[in-house]
């Protein structure tokens, strides 16, 4: 039996990048979240009425912040136990989409860096996902347009 290859989406999947995002526009999270669910269960996209800005604005200072805000990005409690677990499993590799700033970029890869060394290789950065995809891969992200992609 071929082992598969995983895919692990980083934002929304390792790490809180909603919450991170919500307090760079000086938003309390806590309170976002709670209008958020009542308002808008199930929308992915931060809504307009809550942020009292467009989804393009909303975007715009995300692709504008410093790489910090790509370091700094909270793990989520069970990162490090959905790692090692799907390691485990198959070939694991972190994929990623960067927004088109070079912040990003380096800021993810300082990100992984922080928590596995500078030798740490097993990553790919690309918003085009779905050509990773073949008979023996597994893709693991929060944003379901990437797993219909995938998918088809």
């Amino acid at each position: 039996m071929t082992h598969p290859i995983i895919f692990l989406d980083m934002d929304g999947v390792c790490c809180d990048f909603i919450k991170a995002a919500i307090e760079l526009h000086g938003f309390d999270y806590d309170e976002v979240m709670v209008e958020w669910a009542k308002s808008h269960m199930g929308e992915f996209y931060p809504p307009e009425s809550i942020f009292k800005t467009t989804k393009g604005d909303f975007w715009r200072a995300v692709t504008e912040a410093c790489e910090q805000f790509w370091t700094d990005l909270e793990e989520y409690d069970w990162f490090q136990d959905m790692f090692e677990e799907l390691k485990s499993l198959g070939k694991l590799y972190i994929l990623s989409s960067p927004t088109m700033s070079p912040f990003s970029l380096s800021g993810k890869l300082h990100w992984l860096q922080a928590r596995f060394g500078m030798r740490y290789r097993e990553f790919i950065f690309t918003p085009q996902k779905h050509l990773l995809a073949h008979e023996y891969t597994i893709l693991i992200d929060d944003f379901e347009w990437n797993i219909d992609s995938f998918i088809e």
